[in-house]
């Protein structure tokens, strides 16, 4: 499953403030959808962003791989909780 994030990651990620995010969302120039009134970017989508628009430098590209392997840090206790073993089969 690809990696999704909210306006303020994405924000992060960018070095943007969310509400230039949220213009970009609005004006089609970066992929998204809607959860209800939240906006998610798929990974792909903010990666297809910043290739158009040369910002993933050394140091970016490093940046968002630290920010996946932090997302997926926190993310393991959720996914490898067997209470909801349940949920696995879903």
């Amino acid at each position: 499953m690809q990696q999704v994030y909210t306006v303020t990651e994405a924000a992060t990620v960018l070095r943007a403030h969310p509400n230039i995010i949220r213009k970009l969302l609005h004006e089609g120039r970066l992929g998204g959808f809607r959860i209800g009134r939240a906006w998610r970017i798929a990974e792909s989508d903010l990666s297809a962003y910043m290739a158009t628009q040369g910002r993933l430098s050394h140091e970016g590209r490093e940046q968002w791989e630290n920010l996946k392997q932090a997302q997926e840090t926190a993310l393991q206790a959720v996914w490898d909780n067997t209470d909801d073993e349940v949920w696995n089969d879903a």
